[in-house]
Parts: structure tokens; C-alpha cells; sequence
């Protein structure tokens, strides 16, 4: 400003000195300015980072939530985000599975509506549902529920389901482990009779008494002149309680009992595709508590239409459980493939001899124990004559009265097999058994088999 002043208080002209003053300010200004522009631009790009990296943060984090609620689609190979996969199968509804008539179906799923593709085999589904619906046409002979399951053997494919409930007609009986176990846990029992003290079909055993009752008279080693001697493949067939509640007591006790109904998946989470309670089971202190258990005459031991058909498996597959699976997989709504059924390594639950003497013990229950009735005339039927066919069968009368069967069907000349679970729970009169549903399933299955 001062130079400025003198401007105009001298008329002279700048010299040199004021030319090189001017200069020098001007300089300065420059130099003021430029290091202004530099911190404005240092600003600027620092603000501008900030900014870029948090946008960016937070498409990453948007990102990564669309993926984890949108898995990725499955490649070919069957690649697939496991938890993702696992989620969208607890959505599932056991429900949504009562008595479906073809292998597809569409439901919401975690708010998309998705094709849940299943391994129903459709011939077996209907001819079972078809017969379960002319029984409960005939109001006399209706029943109170109903459960059947056939699985695949070799793979554990859940290939029919059929429930019903007249209380409840939503209910699935068939993962439900509402139904006494009753002498269908002889099984267990004769397996640990092998395994852990050696025993095979030829043992033989003593009992008093009748067969069917389990007085605790008849648990005490006595030589009275109605003492009866059997093999264990008879006392199986034929499902003598007083024979596998002493080997309850004498041979097994509370700690191997035990250890057998565990290892054969009871009080222990199914692994399956649906929601499945598990089996239940308690064994006290008490020997005549550990003869009621053993031999399955008690209402306490409960078990589940499905796990029935789980501990078939071992039987046939060397004595290794399948674990079962019924979803084969899950397409959402752009035709991706959001889920795909991975096979279940078999587990071992005993041994390879048990699992032949129990083959035979069953075989035994078909051809001349307590199913030999409703499986009469199979050695001359055109498609069972030519399958080995074996079974447990187990009932307990409790108003209402619980019956079982569980079994398997092999063709021995392809060794293809089937395992079949059926429970009814009878009303005032009997209606169609237990085993006659098992029969049914095992003529259509093969029936068709050979034919496809």
C-alpha cells in the first residue's frame, strides 16, 4: 500500500530499486498463493480418499450381506457355500412333506420361492398313500396314525413317506418319536448279545413261562419242569421277552445296554434333511428296569418312524448306519442351484458278524416267527419269491395298541435292497398291520424295479 501512496504523491517514474520491489512482492504473492493452492489441493484429495475408501467400505459390506442372504449359484461340480446350505435347510418344514404325490415341489424359502427336488420314488408314494386312503375310507377298521418310511439301502434316499394323523392331519408321523419302541429294540439288544458277549443265532437260552409276558419270576435261573430251552434266532423270531430281558440283565447290565441304544442313534440328534427329535431312551438301576428295556416291554423307549428304518441299514450295509436324506436339491427362483444332496459317510455301529446273525434273525421273524402271518405265501409271490426278505415286528397294547414292523427286502442277484418302517397305532378294531403296509412297499418297489 505504501508504494502505491508514494505513486501518487511522486510523479517520477519507478526506478530500478521500486521495479525490484514491485517484482519481489509479486513473488511473494505468487509464492503465498501457490503454497494456498497446494494445502486447498492436499485437502482436497485427502478428503476426497477418505471418502472413496468409505464408499467402498461399504459396498464390501453390502456385499458380503447380499451374499450370504443370495448364495452364489453351484457350478457342475457341486460346489456350494456349506452354512448357506445348511441355513436354507433348517427352513424347511416337515409339514411341507406329508404325503407329497410327485418328487417336486415349490415353497418360500428365506423369501424366495424355490423347487424343492426330493428322491420320492412316485409309483411306491402312491400305491402307499392309495392304500392308506381305501383303510381310512372303512370307517370300522380306521387307525389313529399311521407312519411309513422306505429308504434306499446303499444310499439312505428317503424313497417313501407316508403320514397320517386323525388328531392332527398336518402332524408328520413319520419323523415323530412319539411311538413306544416295544420289541422293535430287540434289535439293540440281540446286537449287543453278539458283539460284547458272543453269542450267535445257534446260542442257546432258557426261559419259563410264557413267551410274551416278562414276570419277574421268569427272569431267575431256574431247572423247573417248564423250563424251555431255545436258540437266540428262535427267541428273536418268535420275540420271547423273558430270553432277551434275562440277557438284559445276566449279559449286557445298565452300561452296555446303553452303550448299544446310543451307538444305534438313541438320545442323539438325527441327521436328516427335516427336523427329527430324537429316540429316547432310559435304563435304571433297577434289573428288572434293565429286562423291561431290553426287551422292549415297556411304553417308556420311544422312537421315530424314520430312525425304525435308520437301524435296518446296518444290517445291510456290514454293520455301518446310513443316515437318511429325502431333499436331493433346492433350485431358487433364477434356476440356481442353491442346495445339492452330498452323500453321508455310513457310520459303524457294530460289527460285520452282528449284522449277518442279525440278517438271519430276521430272515427268521419272515419264515417262521411272528411275521410268517402277514407274509404268507411271499416264497410263491411272483416278485417277493425271489427277494430275502427279513423283519422285526413289535406291538404293545396300551389303549390304544401300537404296532410295528421293520424290515428289508434284497434281491440277491443284484444285491439292490430296501429297508421298510411301519407303525399303526389301532383304534378300537384292527385294521391293516404294520407288516402288510411293509409288504406292499416291497412288491411295488421291485415290482418296478424290474421292469425300469
Amino acid at each position: 500500500m505504501k508504494l502505491f501512496s508514494r505513486k501518487k504523491q511522486s510523479p517520477r517514474r519507478p526506478n530500478w530499486r521500486d521495479y525490484q520491489e514491485i517484482l519481489k512482492n509479486q513473488r511473494r504473492r505468487q509464492s503465498r498463493l501457490k503454497t494456498v493452492f497446494v494445502k486447498f489441493a492436499l485437502i482436497v484429495l485427502t478428503i476426497t480418499a477418505v471418502g472413496y475408501g468409505l464408499v467402498q467400505g461399504a459396498v464390501m459390506i453390502a456385499s458380503k450381506t447380499q451374499q450370504q442372504e443370495n448364495p452364489p449359484a453351484v457350478g457342475k461340480t457341486g460346489f456350494r457355500q456349506e452354512n448357506s446350505s445348511k441355513k436354507l435347510l433348517s427352513c424347511l418344514d416337515g409339514k411341507s412333506f406329508v404325503n407329497i404325490r410327485k418328487p417336486a415341489f415349490t415353497t418360500e424359502l428365506e423369501g424366495r420361492i424355490c423347487r424343492v427336488e426330493t428322491s420320492i420314488d412316485s409309483c411306491l408314494q402312491k400305491a402307499l398313500l392309495s392304500k392308506v386312503e381305501e383303510m381310512m375310507a372303512r370307517e370300522k377298521y380306521t387307525s389313529r396314525c399311521i407312519g411309513i418310511v422306505v429308504l434306499s439301502a446303499e444310499t439312505g434316499r428317503v424313497l417313501s413317506m407316508v403320514s397320517f394323523d386323525r388328531q392332527n392331519p398336518t402332524h408328520n408321523t413319520c419323523i415323530s418319536d412319539q411311538f413306544p419302541a416295544a420289541s422293535i429294540f430287540k434289535i439293540i439288544t440281540a446286537a449287543a448279545a453278539v458283539d460284547a458277549r458272543g453269542l450267535n443265532s445257534d446260542s442257546l437260552v432258557t426261559y419259563s413261562g410264557q413267551k410274551h409276558t416278562l414276570y419277574r419270576g421268569q427272569l431267575k435261573e431256574t431247572n423247573k419242569r417248564y423250563t424251555h430251552t431255545i436258540s437266540l434266532e428262535d427267541s428273536f423270531a418268535q420275540s420271547v421277552n423273558p430270553v432277551f430281558g434275562k440277557i438284559g440283565i445276566e449279559l449286557l447290565g445298565k452300561e452296555k445296554i446303553e452303550d448299544y441304544a446310543v451307538r444305534f442313534g438313541f438320545n442323539k440328534p438325527v441327521d436328516f434333511d427335516l427336523p427329527v427329535k430324537p429316540s429316547y431312551i432310559v435304563v435304571g438301576e433297577e434289573p428288572y428296569n434293565q429286562a423291561e428295556i431290553a426287551s422292549g416291554f415297556n411304553t417308556s423307549t420311544t422312537i421315530s418312524p424314520l430312525h425304525g428304518a435308520m437301524i435296518v441299514t446296518t444290517v445291510l450295509n456290514e454293520g455301518k448306519m446310513r443316515m437318511p436324506t429325502i431333499v436331493e436339491s433346492i433350485i431358487g427362483p433364477d434356476n440356481q442351484i442353491l442346495y445339492k444332496r452330498s452323500d453321508h459317510s455310513a457310520q459303524r455301529v457294530i460289527s460285520e458278524k452282528a449284522s449277518r446273525e442279525l440278517y438271519r434273525m430276521m430272515q427268521a421273524t419272515i419264515a417262521g416267527g411272528t411275521a410268517q402271518k402277514q407274509f404268507k405265501g411271499y416264497d410263491r409271490h411272483e416278485v417277493l419269491k425271489d427277494l430275502h426278505i427279513g423283519g422285526k415286528t413289535g406291538s404293545i397294547n396300551n389303549n390304544p395298541r401300537f404296532d410295528w414292523f421293520v424290515g428289508f427286502a434284497r434281491d440277491p442277484r443284484t444285491r439292490h435292497a430296501i429297508v421298510v418302517s411301519a407303525v399303526v397305532v389301532h383304534e378300537q378294531f384292527i385294521g391293516e398291520r404294520a407288516g402288510e403296509y411293509a409288504k406292499l412297499a416291497m412288491e411295488t418297489f421291485f415290482s418296478n424295479f424290474s421292469k425300469g
